[in-house]
């Protein structure tokens, strides 16, 4: 609520709500004209009023309501990306038939090289007998207890477990 006042014409905005009543009029009769021309509802629907609303809550939002609100625009992103290519497709389907073809076959080729990538080819070894890179554990005599694994500094990677420097090749740019 604002008080009755004198205000510059430069801080006011002009709004398409216009309100009948006489010329010094008291506050009690420009209010009665308010409700009965039921403005704040009015200006509730306005896009002016929503777009300030929606600026007043994304500033009071968490980090948290951030961060849900960008894992909903992600989902949403990604179900519009797979409609588009579901119409894309169909689209080249319909088009031409030569097309067609050529895409169902790429499509096909796609599907059944990530079948292959995911399933890597085993060999299959008998129940007694090991795969030839695997080495059998070193038998110990009766008695004997096994040695403990050799330590080393913490967040330190034995030589075996360190990955090959990569090789430089061709000519440095």
């Amino acid at each position: 609520r604002v008080r009755r006042q004198a205000m510059p014409f430069k801080c006011m905005q002009l709004t398409d709500f216009i309100l009948k009543f006489p010329h010094s009029a008291r506050q009690k009769y420009v209010r009665k004209a308010w409700e009965k021309a039921d403005i704040n509802t009015k200006w509730a629907a306005t896009r002016w009023a929503k777009k300030i609303d929606a600026r007043e809550r994304k500033a009071k939002m968490t980090d948290f309501d951030r961060f849900k609100v960008m894992k909903a625009k992600k989902m949403r992103n990604r179900i519009i990306k797979t409609e588009v290519k579901k119409l894309q497709r169909a689209a080249i389907l319909k088009a031409s038939p030569k097309k067609a073809a050529v895409a169902k076959a790429a499509i096909a080729a796609a599907a059944a090289a990530a079948a292959k990538a995911k399933v890597p080819a085993k060999k299959a070894t008998g129940p007694g007998k090991k795969a030839a890179g695997q080495k059998a554990p070193a038998q110990k005599a009766a008695g004997q207890k096994a040695a403990p694994p050799a330590k080393g500094q913490k967040g330190q990677k034995t030589p075996a477990q360190k990955a090959p420097a990569p090789k430089a090749a061709g000519k440095k740019a």
